[in-house]
């Protein structure tokens, strides 16, 4: 099932949707039900960091390794000392996806309610060689927004889904907007 909706200028809500919510037992698909967003969540983080732009908090051309270069780990990051915030946000970093080395796959198999930490993703790309240097292409990467997450707790001292509960979900009303932070979530239709 897939749902999608129109928001008229004057607030008129217009949802609509398509498809059934569980395909054994023929339930459609409901304009309401609680769907994963996936990568869409980046977004929230996209516009916290605009905001911490705005308030003169974080530049986006300043080097990662500002609040990092004291710390050992952070060396073990390919393109450690040229990415900036401005790469973390545009997928051009050159660091990888943690989540495609097959020690997460083996990990995650073996506990699948663990919550990785940053640290814990983060060295899944320890030592590797960057896709390329800091600036000069483009790959998808969560990475890059775990990093610029662990950046911005630093800046506001509060966790990331804290920060965009009180900025975004609490003033916008999205009160069914939640994060995916382990497998089970109160209320999740079931995804195919």
């Amino acid at each position: 099932g897939a749902q999608a909706a129109v928001v008229l200028a004057d607030g008129t809500l217009l949802p609509f949707t398509a498809g059934v919510a569980d395909r054994d037992t023929k339930t459609p698909m409901p304009h309401d039900g609680l769907l994963l967003a996936g990568s869409t969540g980046k977004t929230f983080f996209a516009a916290l960091a605009c905001q911490l732009v705005n308030e003169k908090k974080l530049d986006l051309d300043a080097k990662v390794a500002t609040w990092f270069a004291d710390e050992a780990w952070f060396a073990r990051l390919p393109n450690h000392e040229g990415v900036t915030v401005r790469h973390l946000l545009m997928h051009r970093s050159g660091i990888m996806r943690y989540e495609f080395d097959p020690r997460f796959t083996e990990q995650l198999l073996a506990k699948p309610d663990h919550r990785f930490t940053p640290a814990e993703e983060f060295a899944f790309v320890f030592d590797k060689a960057p896709r390329f240097a800091a600036g000069e292409g483009f790959e998808y990467s969560d990475t890059n927004f775990v990093l610029l997450a662990v950046v911005m707790e630093k800046i506001t001292r509060r966790a990331c889904y804290d920060e965009i509960a009180a900025r975004f979900l609490t003033p916008l009303q999205l009160t069914h907007t939640r994060p995916s932070v382990g497998r089970r979530i109160d209320g999740l239709l079931q995804s195919y």
